[in-house]
């Protein structure tokens, strides 16, 4: 077992205490082996990771009904949906861009757009893509 520096802390807004953020390490196994001891044997392991197969597909599932389309067909869409939900594996996740990293894209693509200065095709499209 080994403790690994968490990317983002754990963050929370107290009623009283305000904004709070803590730098957290979390558990990590080396091994199959080491989950299935660190699980309690071989059974809660296999429903740890099914849960965790369920909650994964479900949230790409959501992130597309979130994204879709105003215009979007609602028939085709859950069809959709529902086959990238029973298609997931772990492979086929994709971790989205943050909304603040978006929000900061965006705001470079406005500054560039606002300074008068030329650009290129090219530069502008680097700076969406940075968004997606």
């Amino acid at each position: 077992m080994k403790f690994v520096k968490a990317e983002k802390p754990v963050t929370t807004t107290h009623k009283k205490l305000g904004e709070l953020s803590v730098d957290v390490e979390t558990p990590q196994v080396e091994s199959i082996v080491e989950f299935e001891q660190f699980a309690g044997g071989a059974d809660n392991a296999v429903a740890f990771i099914n849960n965790a197969i369920e909650t994964a597909a479900k949230n790409g599932g959501r992130a597309m009904l979130r994204n879709a389309a105003d215009d979007a067909d609602k028939d085709a869409l859950f069809e959709k949906v529902k086959s990238t939900v029973r298609d997931y594996t772990p492979g086929t996740a994709q971790r989205g861009v943050s909304q603040k990293a978006k929000a900061a894209s965006y705001d470079a693509v406005k500054e560039l757009v606002e300074s008068g200065k030329e650009f290129t095709k090219e530069e502008l499209l680097e700076l969406l893509v940075a968004s997606k």
